[in-house]
């Protein structure tokens, strides 16, 4: 798990793989839902940037204020029939 500090960018990255484990791009590109420490949904179903055949990623600026602790991140991306959930954590902290 990555820890970041208050008003840095967490990058949530992805991978998307089909059953063969080959990268693959899915029919319905991934979006991401962030939730803070107390479970609040900060982002809800923001869009991924792809950088390469299966490969996403999520930037999301912290703020001086965002709760400290662990969040989580929901990745949902769709194929045909078959949904793909992965679950991202992070660490946010103060400055020491």
């Amino acid at each position: 798990m990555e820890t970041y500090i208050r008003g840095e960018t967490v990058r949530v990255i992805v991978y998307v793989r089909d059953i063969n484990g080959a990268l693959m791009t899915p029919t319905v590109a991934p979006t991401a839902t962030i939730y803070d420490p107390r479970g609040t949904a900060i982002v809800t179903s923001g869009a991924m940037t792809t950088t390469a055949t299966g490969i996403y990623y999520y930037a999301y600026a912290t703020l001086a204020t965002s709760v400290l602790g662990i969040w989580t991140a929901h990745v949902t991306a769709t194929d045909g029939a078959h949904t793909l959930v992965e679950i991202v954590k992070f660490g946010l902290r103060g400055v020491l």
